[in-house]
């Protein structure tokens, strides 16, 4: 069984045809899709409940978790033997989404490397930077660090523990992925235009995602 999680915030318009469109490709598979809202102020909580039905859950967070836990709360909550996480927000078609699933069943872990961008030139020359940094920093040769989905089979998430919850959380999580000795095996992806709205990437998180980088001291941090 899969349990995918799709968290949102303030992405009014998108849930709805994401994952109407997502259902109807996974006809045939055993799933629970778990969408976490993550205290947003717009439609998207009532959006999310429109959709609630036996395959489809709704979590809708206390407090504002950040990225990471909004991730982590629903990957916690998740019944299958396979976990996942993507994002809502249609930059990844469905048809994607169930392609690299598919391959989870040869690897423990499995995640997506976005090509042909189709977001701004600044969102491209962050990912540049960020990528290449990592490879750097920790030796990270992954080519897309924060391309989606990713997949990993439930034992492997329970090996892990005290994963960053904020805008690090993927380097975090993949970092300690391969500390453990586990191989992410990438899937190539042809990345897709938001359905609606615009990315939350402002110039106030990109600072605050600096400072935390800077600060940030690798997978074994206490």
């Amino acid at each position: 069984m899969l349990s995918l999680i799709i968290p949102f915030y303030n992405d009014s318009g998108c849930p709805i045809p994401f994952v109407a469109e997502l259902k109807k490709e996974f006809k045939g598979i055993n799933y629970e899709l778990i969408l976490v809202d993550d205290c947003s102020s717009d439609s998207t909580p009532e959006e999310l409940e429109s959709l609630k039905d036996i395959n489809v859950h709704v979590i809708y967070n206390k407090q504002n978790l950040g990225y990471g836990g909004a991730i982590i709360t629903g990957l916690n909550r998740g019944k299958g033997d396979i976990l996942g996480f993507t994002c809502g927000d249609g930059e990844t078609s469905p048809k994607d989404i169930v392609r690299v699933y598919k391959n989870t069943n040869n690897f423990a872990v499995t995640k997506a490397v976005r090509i042909n961008r189709k977001d701004g030139l600044r969102r491209k020359l962050i990912s540049r930077v960020f990528n290449s940094l990592n490879k750097l920093r920790f030796n990270m040769l992954l080519e897309d660090i924060n391309g989606y989905p990713f997949f990993l089979k439930k034992e492997v998430y329970n090996e892990l523990c005290d994963l960053r919850t904020d805008w690090l959380f993927n380097i975090d999580l993949i970092g300690k992925i391969l500390s453990k000795g586990h191989r992410i095996n990438g899937f190539v992806i042809e990345h897709q235009k938001r359905l609606e709205g615009k990315s939350h990437v402002y110039p106030k998180n990109i600072i605050k995602m600096v400072i935390e980088y800077i600060k940030y001291r690798g997978f074994n941090e206490k």
